[in-house]
C-alpha cells in the first residue's frame, strides 16, 4: 500500500519476477502474484518451502479509493513511501486508517523506497520512517525496486511475522529437502516449525512493552518524538491535499467533480464555484438535494439549479422546506434521500453554521457518518467551506475525511 507512484508495483515485480522493466503491466500485477520461496525463520533452524499470495492496490491515488471489502483476508501489509516525496510519507496516517479496518491483519512493514536516487533528492530521512515504525510497533526498511536493495529482506520480515502467528498469507508446504530433517519422522512441518519457534523465543530477547505481533497498541501514550511526528504530518497535510485537488480544477479555476462514492470539501470563502460544480453534476441527470444556510430564493436566482429541492438550515423555521440543525435528524434526512434515489448528489452549504450551532467534534462525526454512507451507496457529497473558520488542527481532521479541493 501507499500513494500513487511510490513504487509498489515495481517492488512486487522485483521480488516475484526479479524484473524492473515494463514488460509486466500493473493491471496483471494488481490481481494476484504468487511467489514460491525457501525460508529459514531462525538461524540454525529448518528451511521451509512457502507460497506467498501478493496483491497490489494498483493505480489507487488515495486510500479512500480502496475497497476494504477486498482486504478482509489480508494478513500482512507493506506500507510504502517514496524517499524523494515527503507527501507520500505524510499520507501514512490515511493509509493506516484503512489498515485498521482489516480484521485479520497481523504483520506490517514500513518502507522507504527508491534508495537508488541521489541523496540530494531525498525529502525523507531514515529516522522519520523509524519513528513512524516505532509508533506502530514494527520495523522500517529502505529499498530500491530498481537495484533490488532490501526487497528480499522486507518481504522476509513480513513472512516471518505471519509464520510466527500462523496466519494464512503464508502457506507452509513443507521443509526443504536441502534442509535435512530435524526431529522425529512423524513430526509435521507445522509441528517442527512450532518447536523451533519456541526454541528461538527461549534464547531471544523479550519484545518491547506493548508489542503484539506488529499490531498497534492504541493504549500506549504518544512519546514526544511521536507527537512531533504527528505535528509534522498535520503541517504538511494542506500541501498534500491541495496537490491532490489539481485534477478537479481547470485552467480557469472552475471545479469539475467526478460522480461515484466521493465526498468533496471545496475551500472557498463564498460557495460560488461549489454551486456551479453541483449544477454541472445535475446536468448529468443525477437526482439532487441542496441543504444550505443561504436562503433558497437567493440560490435559485444566482444558480441554474432547476427544480432541485432546497432546504434551509435554521433553528427556528417551521416550514416544510426548513431543516433543523439537529445533527441526528439531519443525518437521517440525508440517509433517506440517498436510499430513495438511484444516483443522488447532495450539496451541503453551511457547515460553518452547523459547527457554531453544535460543536466541531459533533459535526466531524456527522461528516464521517455521511461520508461512509456516500461511499457505500456510490453517491456524491459537495461541501463548500471557508478554511479560515477553523484552526490548523481541526481543519486537518476535517480534510482527512474528504477529497479536498482549493480552486
Amino acid at each position: 500500500m501507499g500513494d500513487y507512484g511510490v513504487g509498489k508495483t515495481s517492488l512486487i515485480k522485483r521480488f516475484v519476477f526479479n524484473d524492473f522493466g515494463e514488460s509486466i503491466t500493473s493491471r496483471i500485477i494488481a490481481r494476484e502474484s504468487l511467489k514460491y520461496m525457501q525460508f529459514t525463520p531462525h538461524a540454525g533452524g529448518n528451511t521451509f518451502n512457502v507460497r506467498l499470495s501478493i496483491n497490489d492496490v494498483g493505480n489507487v491515488r488515495h486510500p479512500r479509493e480502496v475497497d476494504t471489502l477486498d482486504l478482509t483476508d489480508v494478513d500482512g501489509i507493506l506500507l510504502v513511501a517514496d524517499l524523494t516525496n515527503q507527501d507520500s510519507f505524510v499520507s501514512y496516517d490515511d493509509w493506516v486508517d484503512v489498515i485498521k479496518e482489516m480484521p485479520k491483519l497481523n504483520a506490517i512493514a514500513i518502507i522507504g523506497n527508491k534508495t537508488d536516487t541521489s541523496m540530494k533528492e531525498h525529502e525523507l530521512e531514515e529516522s522519520d520512517l523509524e519513528s513512524y515504525a516505532t509508533s506502530l510497533k514494527t520495523a522500517a526498511f529502505l529499498t530500491s525496486a530498481k537495484t533490488g536493495e532490501g526487497v528480499e529482506e522486507v518481504f522476509s520480515s513480513v513472512v516471518r511475522q505471519c509464520m510466527e502467528l500462523d496466519v494464512g498469507i503464508v502457506r507452509v508446504i513443507g521443509p526443504s529437502q536441502a534442509a535435512g530433517s530435524a526431529g522425529s519422522a512423524q513430526e509435521t512441518s507445522r509441528e517442527r516449525y512450532a518447536r523451533e519457534r519456541e526454541q528461538y523465543r527461549d534464547r531471544a530477547p523479550a519484545p518491547p512493552s506493548g508489542t503484539a505481533g506488529g499490531r498497534v497498541d492504541e493504549t500506549q501514550a504518544l512519546s514526544p518524538a511521536q507527537r512531533a511526528l504527528r505535528d509534522m504530518r498535520m503541517k504538511h497535510m494542506h500541501k498534500r491535499t491541495e496537490t491532490r485537488a489539481k485534477e478537479y480544477v481547470d485552467n480557469y479555476g472552475e471545479v469539475h467533480l467526478k460522480y461515484g462514492g466521493y465526498s468533496y470539501l471545496i475551500k472557498e470563502e463564498r460557495p460560488e464555484k461549489s454551486f456551479r460544480a453541483f449544477c454541472e453534476l445535475l446536468e448529468d441527470e443525477h437526482e439532487g438535494l441542496c441543504i444550505a444556510r443561504q436562503y433558497p430564493d437567493e440560490i435559485r436566482e444566482n444558480f441554474e439549479i432547476g427544480e432541485t429541492p432546497i432546504y434551509w438550515l435554521t433553528r427556528s423555521g417551521t416550514d416544510k422546506t426548513h431543516l433543523s440543525v439537529n445533527l441526528s435528524r439531519l443525518s437521517s434526512f440525508i440517509k433517506r434521500f440517498i436510499d430513495e434515489n438511484r444516483s443522488p448528489v447532495l450539496m451541503l452549504e453551511g457547515l460553518e453554521y452547523l459547527i457554531i450551532q453544535n460543536d466541531f467534534m459533533s459535526v466531524l462525526k456527522f461528516i464521517q457518518l455521511a461520508n461512509e454512507y456516500i461511499r457505500m451507496k456510490r453517491a456524491c457529497l459537495v461541501v463548500p467551506f471557508n478554511p479560515d473558520v477553523l484552526g490548523e488542527r481541526d481543519l486537518s481532521l476535517l480534510e482527512r475525511e474528504m477529497v479536498v479541493i482549493k480552486p
